[in-house]
Protein backbone atom coordinates (compact mmCIF):
# COMPACT_ATOMS: atom_id res chain seq x y z
CA UNK A 1 0.00 0.00 0.00
CA UNK A 2 0.96 3.22 -0.93
CA UNK A 3 0.23 6.55 0.88
CA UNK A 4 -0.55 9.55 -0.77
CA UNK A 5 2.68 11.09 -1.79
CA UNK A 6 3.47 7.65 -3.43
CA UNK A 7 5.62 6.21 0.07
CA UNK A 8 5.44 3.05 1.68
CA UNK A 9 5.73 4.29 5.19
CA UNK A 10 5.26 7.08 7.41
CA UNK A 11 8.59 6.46 9.16
CA UNK A 12 11.35 9.05 7.87
CA UNK A 13 13.95 7.09 5.93
CA UNK A 14 12.15 3.94 5.79
CA UNK A 15 10.45 4.74 2.46
CA UNK A 16 12.33 4.74 -0.87
CA UNK A 17 10.18 7.51 -2.99
CA UNK A 18 11.32 9.99 -0.21
CA UNK A 19 14.21 10.81 1.06
CA UNK A 20 13.41 13.72 3.55
CA UNK A 21 9.89 14.73 4.04
CA UNK A 22 8.71 18.49 3.53
CA UNK A 23 9.70 21.20 6.09
CA UNK A 24 5.71 21.63 7.48
CA UNK A 25 5.51 17.91 7.87
CA UNK A 26 9.06 17.85 9.71
CA UNK A 27 7.71 20.55 12.02
CA UNK A 28 5.18 18.64 13.47
CA UNK A 29 1.07 19.29 13.63
CA UNK A 30 0.95 21.69 16.23
CA UNK A 31 3.93 23.55 15.65
CA UNK A 32 2.26 26.55 14.44
CA UNK A 33 -1.06 27.74 13.17
CA UNK A 34 -1.11 27.93 9.57
CA UNK A 35 -3.75 30.32 6.95
CA UNK A 36 -5.02 27.15 5.61
CA UNK A 37 -6.44 25.67 8.79
CA UNK A 38 -9.75 25.90 10.19
CA UNK A 39 -10.86 27.64 12.88
CA UNK A 40 -11.08 24.50 14.71
CA UNK A 41 -7.71 23.39 13.99
CA UNK A 42 -6.46 26.96 15.16
CA UNK A 43 -8.44 27.07 18.21
CA UNK A 44 -7.09 23.49 19.18
CA UNK A 45 -4.04 24.60 18.20
CA UNK A 46 -3.30 27.82 20.29
CA UNK A 47 -4.66 26.03 23.65
CA UNK A 48 -8.95 25.76 23.04
CA UNK A 49 -11.13 28.26 24.78
CA UNK A 50 -9.50 30.25 27.93
CA UNK A 51 -10.99 29.48 30.81
CA UNK A 52 -13.10 26.59 29.50
CA UNK A 53 -12.52 24.66 32.89
CA UNK A 54 -12.11 27.58 35.19
CA UNK A 55 -14.78 27.95 37.84
CA UNK A 56 -14.94 31.01 40.54
CA UNK A 57 -16.03 30.16 44.38
CA UNK A 58 -19.46 30.26 44.97
CA UNK A 59 -20.26 31.74 47.86
CA UNK A 60 -22.39 30.32 50.04
CA UNK A 61 -25.73 30.94 50.82
CA UNK A 62 -27.34 30.43 54.38
CA UNK A 63 -30.92 28.44 54.01
CA UNK A 64 -34.03 30.77 54.71
CA UNK A 65 -35.34 30.14 58.28
CA UNK A 66 -38.40 27.53 58.95
CA UNK A 67 -41.61 30.06 58.85
CA UNK A 68 -44.54 28.33 59.37
CA UNK A 69 -47.85 28.50 57.19
CA UNK A 70 -50.43 30.97 59.36
CA UNK A 71 -53.22 28.25 58.64
CA UNK A 72 -51.31 25.39 60.81
CA UNK A 73 -50.30 27.60 63.73
CA UNK A 74 -52.45 28.95 65.97
CA UNK A 75 -49.63 30.96 67.26
CA UNK A 76 -52.21 31.47 70.60
CA UNK A 77 -50.98 28.11 72.18
CA UNK A 78 -54.51 27.40 72.67
CA UNK A 79 -55.19 23.31 72.66
CA UNK A 80 -58.81 23.62 71.69
CA UNK A 81 -59.84 21.69 68.86
CA UNK A 82 -62.50 23.54 66.77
Amino acid sequence: YQGIDGQISQIPGLSPTISTLPEERTRGRRAGVLDSDSDYVKLAKQGGHKGLLWHEESTTSKPDAYKPLGRFFTGSGDDEKP
